[in-house]
Formats: C-alpha cells, structure tokens, sequence
C-alpha cells in the first residue's frame, strides 16, 4: 500500500512538471527520468525553458513513428550536439557554426496512457554555459504571436523601434527578461514587409495576367 502511494504520488508530480516550472519563476526544476507531459510540445516547452534558465540551447534532434504515422518517441538535445563539418580543406574558410559534440539530452516516448514519459536523461554538457546570455542564442529568440502583431502595428504607425523595444521590456521587467534583442525585431519587421511587398506584386501580376487574356 506504501509503494503504491508513493509511486502515485511521484506520477502527480512529474505530471505537473510544466505547470510547476511556469510558476517558480527564476526557480531551475530538473529534468528527471519518469516526469510526464500531456504531448510533446509541452515536454519541449519545459526542456526549452530549462535550457534557457541554464544556459544552452536546445534543439528537435531525433523522432521516431509508427506505421500509422503516430508520432511515438523524441529526443531534445543541446545544439552544440555533433561536430563540425567543413566543406572545404582551405583555411581561409571561416569555421562553421560551433559544435563541441555535446552529448546533453533529454528523449520520452508516448505511453499507453497516452502521455509522454521522460526516459532519457543526460544533463552533463562539455561546454560552458551562461544563462546571462541566454537571449542572445539563436534557439530562444522566440516573438509569439501576440508580441508579432503588437510590434507590426507600432512599427506602421511610425513610432520608432528603440521605442518599442523599451515599452516590451518595462512590460516584461526588463531587457533581460525578454528572448529577444531589438535586432530580432528589426529583422522579424523586414521580413513581414518583404512578404507584404511579394504577395502584393503576385497579385497584381495574376490581376495583369488575367485581364489580358480576357
């Protein structure tokens, strides 16, 4: 009876693992074998905010399905996971992206339950990390959808982005807070404008084509 409590308690907790990491804010929670997440989104969500919180980036290494197509195992690592390869032997090639062989990762696999339980975990990296410039990694450098709209309108009517930058940091708490630098703005800003600007001239070609062919 003991065991069974116990052992019912610890699939309570591991089951509340995202929710506990939201709510502790600054608060690291580790990733631990048997923790479980409603889906695999949610499990990439807590790894990503661990990896943020420590330090390192993380990234969707490997997944696996069944025949059906249903999705039945997944493994995050840190991006520095594997090495380098060079295209060329040259030396005046510069070097790639960084990569230490990092073997840090977590991997889950879907239950009968239907829950995804964490089975793998190594939490050992071969590189330091900084979680004061986590931010700065390209794997936190998320604008979600409610920021995107609100910095497309600021943008349109004029006011300038060091401006918008500010106002997002006072309410978020301060610069450091944010997984975003005003440079990632900037460049989300050119983006939607280069998108605009082509669907608008396929437009008027189809428009241009279709008139005169009438």
């Amino acid at each position: 009876m003991g065991e069974s409590q116990s052992a019912s308690e610890e699939l309570e907790q591991s089951k509340s693992a995202l929710d506990d990491d939201n709510d502790q804010g600054d608060q690291i929670v580790l990733p631990k074998l048997g923790m479980k997440f409603n889906n695999a989104d949610d499990l990439f969500e807590f790894y990503s905010s661990y990896a943020f919180k420590t330090g390192f980036s993380c990234k969707k290494r490997t997944c696996k399905r069944d025949h059906h197509g249903v999705l039945k195992f997944v493994t995050y690592s840190c991006t520095k996971e594997g090495k380098n390869h060079s295209v060329s032997d040259s030396p005046l090639n510069l070097p790639p992206t960084q990569r230490t062989n990092c073997k840090a990762k977590i991997s889950a696999r879907l239950c009968e339950d239907e829950k995804w339980m964490v089975s793998v975990v190594a939490l050992e990296h071969n590189h330091l990390n900084s979680s004061s410039k986590s931010r700065y990694l390209r794997g936190h450098k998320r604008i979600n959808t409610a920021t995107k709209k609100k910095v497309l309108v600021n943008d349109k009517a004029g006011i300038r982005m060091n401006k918008i930058y500010g106002a997002l940091a006072v309410e978020g708490g301060g610069y450091e807070n944010l997984p975003y630098d005003e440079k990632t703005l900037r460049n989300m800003v050119a983006r939607e404008f280069f998108f605009i600007t082509w669907r608008r001239r396929c437009y008027n070609t189809s428009e241009s084509l279709y008139k005169h062919a009438k």
